[in-house]
């Protein structure tokens, strides 16, 4: 496989290509911890473009990783289709009941969507980051996947009906794809990410087939617009490359099928004090593209601690040189 010049810029460009760059891309998930430097409640400083990109870019000038995550919420498209958010939690937890005909919610506009909950004030954040950071860091934006966001619509089971082949919820993935997944990811492009990341809860066999051919219509549309789309799962039943080749990130735990094929993988690693020996075959494959956090750095974080945690991952790139 042909190397890239190692800017994030660059990485993302050549991930793209479906070429490994010359390092992995370096990028925690650390976003609602940054509501900690301007010691304001999180569901106000989230609905504040302007302090969350200064407190964002502040984060990224001090750790010098090679991407931001201008906004990783899984709640954000929940919230804006009509659900209330508890925020004593964090993150937050859906509290409304899901209506009786989900399927009427769907039924709205890209336009209308663009303006509802805080979708405006995530793709702000989006814009006013590649206006001050230009093409130094890569923008994330992270999202939950088809099924997982149907979970917090109409239950935990949303899966398992999936699975039965259930006909209303099967209408209503497709739907979810359609109506609401492809159309905010398109607004996300276009206000300048270089990555949508969709982390996804684990697929079934029985709805695979159809699962992989609903995103390819995602995966699609973000090539389109000359975004790198991440998928992270965690499970080893995925094959290495998926139609419509997302770069697929995935806990060490469940690495199998990697080193069995010579496609470019990410690595979502936990928040450990050392890193695990374990991890050196896969950091040493040559395909390992991406080095990230199995979960956002979660808001509870003491600032004091991000540093150590950034820097035992930072020993992993390293490692992978």
């Amino acid at each position: 496989m042909t190397r890239a010049h190692a800017t994030p810029h660059s990485m993302v460009k050549a991930l793209i290509r479906r070429q490994v760059p010359s390092r992995p891309l370096f990028i925690p998930l650390v976003f609602t911890l940054a509501a900690k430097l301007e010691d304001i409640p999180l569901p106000t400083f989230l609905t504040n473009p302007t302090k969350l990109a200064n407190a964002l870019t502040a984060f990224h000038r001090h750790l010098h990783t090679d991407g931001v995550a201008c906004y990783f919420d899984f709640t954000l498209r929940a919230e804006a289709l009509g659900y209330q958010l508890d925020w004593r939690t964090t993150p937050p937890a859906i509290i409304a009941p899901p209506p009786k005909d989900v399927s009427n919610l769907l039924q709205i506009s890209p336009q209308k969507l663009e303006q509802r909950g805080r979708i405006p004030a995530a793709l702000e954040v989006v814009r006013r980051l590649r206006a001050t950071l230009r093409d130094e860091p890569a923008l994330l934006v992270g999202l939950a996947g088809p099924i997982r966001l149907g979970q917090q619509l109409v239950g935990p089971d949303f899966a398992d009906r999936l699975a039965a082949h259930d006909d209303l919820a099967e209408s209503l993935f497709y739907d979810l794809i359609d109506s609401v997944t492809v159309p905010l990811v398109q607004a996300f492009c276009r206000a300048g990410a270089d990555i949508i990341f969709l982390s996804e809860v684990p697929v079934s066999p029985n709805v695979f087939d159809s699962w992989q051919t609903s995103l390819e219509t995602v995966w699609n549309v973000i090539h389109f617009h000359e975004v790198l789309p991440v998928l992270s799962v965690n499970e080893t039943e995925l094959p290495a490359v998926l139609d419509g080749a997302p770069l697929i990130c995935r806990p060490p735990e469940a690495l199998a099928i990697p080193l069995l094929s010579n496609h470019p993988f990410g690595l979502a690693l936990p928040k450990v004090e050392a890193l695990p020996a374990s991890l050196e075959q896969w950091l040493t494959s040559g395909r390992c593209a991406m080095i990230t956090t199995q979960d956002e750095i979660s808001y509870q974080t003491e600032i004091q601690d991000l540093e150590r945690i950034v820097n035992t991952m930072r020993s992993a790139v390293k490692i992978a040189l």
